[in-house]
């Protein structure tokens, strides 16, 4: 037989249980930062970054780095809320490569972001105008094509 107090204790319980779900997602929506990931360049502005151009981004803790497409870069950076910007000069490496076409446009381009949004796996750092300057993407791994076989 239930008592007056089991029946509160499952309404209690069935209340959190409903409440998680939707706890969770705000939760996570409030964690959504650019930060942490090692995000790949996509795109500079409208030009599509070639397929055999690495560039990418990491930032964390205030300080910037990666790689623009030959050079690696590093420095700092503010981010508050949807707005962050970027130190007008990096530290760049000096390598000489045979395409820098990536880099000329991406440094620039970062260092005039003011704000940025996720959606999905795709981070776009636009300029003051809201016009999107740099595209990455956060890179999937495949866990079925790792190449390692269960241990039976």
């Amino acid at each position: 037989m239930l008592t007056r107090k089991s029946l509160v204790g499952i309404a209690a319980a069935a209340l959190l249980v409903a409440a998680l779900p939707g706890a969770t997602l705000a939760q996570d929506e409030l964690e959504q930062s650019p930060e942490g990931v090692v995000w790949s360049l996509i795109a500079v502005g409208d030009m599509e970054v070639p397929a055999d151009v690495e560039a990418n981004l990491y930032m964390e803790d205030g300080e910037a780095n990666g790689n623009a497409g030959c050079n690696s870069f590093s420095g700092t950076y503010e981010l508050d809320g949807s707005s962050l910007s970027f130190a007008p000069e990096m530290a760049v490496t000096l390598a000489i490569c045979a395409s820098q076409e990536v880099e000329d446009a991406l440094l620039p381009a970062l260092s005039s972001v003011a704000s940025w949004s996720i959606e999905g796996n795709v981070l776009s750092l636009a300029d003051e105008s809201g016009a999107v300057v740099l595209t990455y993407e956060e890179p999937t791994v495949d866990v079925t094509v790792s190449g390692v076989e269960a241990l039976i």
